[in-house]
């Protein structure tokens, strides 16, 4: 049941249990199965504000939640933040991909 694994994670994150990006695809993408868009898009979300680095099939899940509830402006900056990214580097958490960002921007800035 869906529902059941959504609470499981509402309940792991509760107890300080540490998630990972594949309990985050399941959840996802079982919402999306069954219509639960809303839903999806806020466990997308997160998963990013955890760190977790999306697969690329859930980081499509997560854009196709997104359209669907209508957040159309989540889902236009969630995709814009990717495809900027130019790396799809799975292994790097979200965190460490927006340190090694600000990192090239200083080192581009000092170059200048």
């Amino acid at each position: 049941d869906w529902r059941r694994m959504s609470k499981v994670l509402v309940h792991a994150r509760k107890l300080g249990v540490s998630t990972t990006q594949r309990m985050y695809e399941i959840v996802i993408a079982a919402c999306n199965r069954f219509g639960d868009y809303w839903l999806g898009s806020a466990e997308f979300l997160q998963m990013v504000e955890e760190g977790h680095w999306p697969s690329q099939p859930t980081l499509e899940a997560g854009l196709i939640a997104m359209c669907r509830a209508q957040q159309w402006r989540r889902a236009l900056d969630v995709h814009r933040n990717w495809t900027q990214s130019g790396d799809d580097n799975e292994s790097h958490s979200y965190k460490q991909h927006q340190q090694q960002k600000q990192q090239q921007q200083q080192q581009q800035q000092q170059q200048q």
